[in-house]
């Protein structure tokens, strides 16, 4: 799973943003103070939270758990599982960036990010619920879909 959080590293643009304008940092707290999470969600605090207009009606919403510092040494085992041998120091080196560059991309746990277009939202191609993908309608307040990645969202993330 590992090797896959990688590859798509380099998918999509840093998570740094600027501060957001006032209408989205309304909506993100208007988001996270009625979101229902799966029940096999983690804590809203473990998340690196990302946000974005999908269309003048809706805000689609990423939010994922951040590689830790020390992720890259599972790599080295997951890579010398899957390829019968060791790593060399380069590919080593190339692993330590890459887990490097997620952390960037995807920010730290318990901040949120305004992107410009839903496009440079995070995405990871599986995970459960270490990522979930969230759809809101500012204008009724409702939530279209709230789920873990890789399950069948719920259309029921409202409380």
């Amino acid at each position: 799973m590992r090797a896959r959080l990688l590859l798509l590293a380099f998918a999509f643009p840093a998570a740094s943003c600027a501060a957001p304008p006032g209408r989205e940092q309304v909506l993100m707290e208007e988001i996270e103070r009625t979101i229902s999470l799966p029940d096999d969600a983690y804590p809203m605090r473990t998340y690196a939270r990302h946000y974005a207009f999908r269309s003048p009606t809706a805000v689609e919403a990423v939010y994922v758990i951040p590689i830790e510092p020390t992720d890259w040494q599972e790599d080295v085992a997951a890579f010398t599982r899957g390829n019968r041998r060791a790593p060399t120091a380069r590919e080593i080196e190339d692993i330590k960036a890459m887990n490097a560059l997620s952390r960037e991309q995807w920010g730290g746990a318990g901040r949120r990010y305004w992107h410009a277009t839903p496009d440079m939202l995070p995405m990871i191609s599986d995970g459960g619920c270490a990522q979930l993908t969230i759809r809101y309608d500012p204008a009724i307040k409702r939530f279209s879909m709230v789920g873990c990645n890789g399950e069948v969202p719920s259309a029921s993330g409202s409380r």
